[in-house]
């Protein structure tokens, strides 16, 4: 995985972070 470019996911990331983190925090 580390072949595929971060640059999406990072924007990704940032653009869900608040609903990554809540749903990280459900899963938890």
């Amino acid at each position: 995985m580390e072949a595929v470019p971060r640059l999406p996911m990072l924007s990704f990331q940032l653009k869900v972070s608040p609903e990554a983190t809540s749903f990280a925090k459900l899963k938890q």
